[in-house]
This record gives C-alpha cells, structure tokens and sequence, in this order.
C-alpha cells in the first residue's frame, strides 16, 4: 500500500518539475530570444511604398504590414494566418451590405404599411367633409334666425349710446381742471436738478477711486505671483543640486541608453534625393546630416537639389529587441531609491501649490 501511494507522489512530483521546466524553458525562450524587425521603403516622384515585417523564434510567429492602399497587416504562427486585415475588411463589408438589405425591406415592409393607412384615412376624411357640409347648413339656418334678434338689440345700444354722448361734456369740464393742477404740482425746482448733477459728480469720483484701489489690488496680486514663482525656482535649483537627484539623473541615463542601444537598428542604408525648393532648407538639412554623421556614417547618403521640390529614395532597416533588457531597465528604474526621492520631492512641491 505504501509503495503505490509512493508511486503516485513519485509521478506527481515529476509533473510538476516537468511543468516548472516548461515554465522556466518558455519564460527564458521569451526573454532573451530576440524579436527581429525589418522595414523596405522606396518612394519615387509618383508612389510610395513601405513594407514592414517583424518574426519571432524562427519566424514561427510573423506579423507584415504593408503600405500603400490597398493596406494590409498580415500575423501568422507557423503557417496558419491569425490575422489578416482584408479577409475581416471583406467580412465588415458583407455584414453592412446585409444590414443594408435588412433596412431596405424593412422600409419597404413600412411604406406598404403607409400606403394601407394612407388609404383608409382618405376614406375617413371624405365621410368627416360630407358630415362637416350637412353641420354647416344647419348652422346658417340657426345664424339667419338669430339675425333678427341681434338687429333690435343694437338699434336699442344705439339709443343709449346717445344719452352718454350728451352728458360726456359736462364731465370732460369738471375734469380738466383737476389735471392741470396736477401737472402744475408735479413740475420739478431748478434746486433738484442741481443736485443731480451734484449726484452725478459724486459717483464719477467714486469711480476714479474704485478704479486706482483695482489698479492697487491687480499690482499686489501680480507681485505675490512673483514672490511665488521665485519661491518655486528656488526650491527646484535646491532639488536639481542634491546627490540624490544626480545620481538618479546618471540612472535614467545609463538605462536609456542601454534601451536605445537594444532598439537602434542594426543594419542601416538609406540613399535619398531631398530638395525643398528653398536654397536655404536645403542647406539646414545637410547641416544636420553633417552633424549625425558621427552617428550614422556611410550608411545615410543624401543627394540635394538647390532647385527643385524633390523627396525621393530607398531606404533599408534591419534590428532586433531583446525583451529581458527592456524589463531589467524599466525594473532598475522602477525600485531605484534616488528616483523615488526625487518624485516625492516633486510631489510634496505639488502639493504645497495646490494648498
């Protein structure tokens, strides 16, 4: 009994140091084997193309990219395609054409719809106008009759109205004489004009005053803005002159340089025809070209031309990224204790500002 439950523990044991090791083997495959990148371009007078391909461990996995329309991005593992731009494209446009199908029938299905009510309601308003016809008969009938009674009753308004006329003038009388003492009453001194302009005078001084305090005010807010920006300047040559931030200044440099020196392309050539048109940027540009020589070398050569707009060439660049360096870098970078000091430093600044 013991000797199976041995066993079993025994093969158990072995699994789980076999999975480790498939862990350990695919954990190192994809650290420290490389992923290669390669770009092709070539532009004339007329076109421009540009092909882009990038293959991990042995071309087992590939993704390609090119340029110009129509545009294609093509990922495969082994030999089976992942993933390929055109085939969904065509798949896109088969759905919104069946969408559009869908929606035609569906506003097909709707007007025949409309067609029916449409219909119906015609029907509808013709027996609603021949009942409308047979209401307004009646109507003038009613109005005709009515029309007599209205003609007594405006012939006896007339007769009032006659009586009203007659006693109007001797109330206009008594009434007129009461107005013009009122207005008589209502005439304003030559002492209350005085005192508006008086007024007047008053408030244009009120308002000089109020404008030279806001001239004050805006003044000392501005030197306190000053003061502030000085304070801030101060503090920040402060922490640019600590040990701490020059060294992690050296850091960053270091491990963006390592990055760099990971990334930057292998292989480079490039053989280009530039002319801008202008003398002058044309010269700018061999300028900055004779100072990266340094950098670049034979392997960019530029052919210029003073006279006319030209942006023609080949070009070829071939390199490969390691993912371990990019991670010890970023991890470096991360647990540093120097860069962690100065961001707090950076922080507490920001916080103080923001109080």
């Amino acid at each position: 009994m013991l000797h199976i439950i041995l066993t079993i523990l025994k093969i158990i044991g072995i699994l789980i140091l076999v999975i480790l090791a498939l862990l350990l083997v695919i954990i190192g495959v994809v650290l420290f084997v490389p992923i290669r990148y390669r770009v092709n371009g070539k532009k004339d007078a007329e076109s421009l193309y540009v092909k882009a391909e990038v293959y991990w461990l042995l071309h087992l996995f590939r993704l390609k990219a090119v340029y110009p329309e129509p545009g294609q991005v093509i990922a495969k593992i082994l030999w089976f395609t992942v993933y390929d731009s055109k085939k969904e494209d065509n798949a896109e446009k088969s759905k919104k054409e069946k969408k559009q199908k869908a929606k035609k029938e569906k506003t097909k299905k709707k007007d025949k719809k409309k067609e029916k009510t449409d219909f119906e309601t015609k029907e509808f308003e013709n027996k609603e106008v021949q009942q409308s016809k047979t209401d307004r008969a009646e109507t003038e009938s009613k109005k005709i009759e009515s029309a007599g009674t209205e003609s007594a009753k405006i012939e006896s308004m007339k007769t009032e109205s006659t009586k009203t006329e007659s006693a109007e003038p001797e109330s206009l009388e008594r009434i007129l004489p009461q107005e013009t003492e009122q207005e008589t009453e209502q005439e304003e001194p030559k002492k209350g004009k005085i005192r508006e302009i008086i007024d007047k005078i008053k408030a244009l001084i009120q308002k000089v005053l109020d404008i030279f305090k806001n001239i004050r005010y805006t003044i000392g807010k501005f030197c306190d803005k000053i003061k502030e920006i000085w304070a801030n300047i101060q503090y920040y040559a402060e922490v640019l002159k600590e040990d701490e931030t020059k060294r992690a200044f050296l850091m960053c440099k270091q491990q963006l340089y390592k990055i760099w020196k990971n990334i930057r392309p292998s292989k480079l050539k490039a053989k280009l025809k530039i002319g801008t048109g202008q003398p002058d940027t044309t010269g700018y540009i061999l300028a900055v070209h004779g100072m990266l020589y340094p950098l670049i070398g034979n392997n960019v050569f530029i052919e210029p031309d003073f006279e006319n707009q030209v942006y023609e060439g080949t070009i070829f660049i071939k390199g490969r990224i390691t993912v371990f360096v990019l991670l010890w870098a970023a991890i470096k970078l991360y647990f540093d204790e120097d860069i962690k000091h100065f961001l707090k430093r950076i922080k507490r600044e920001e916080e103080v500002n923001g109080r």
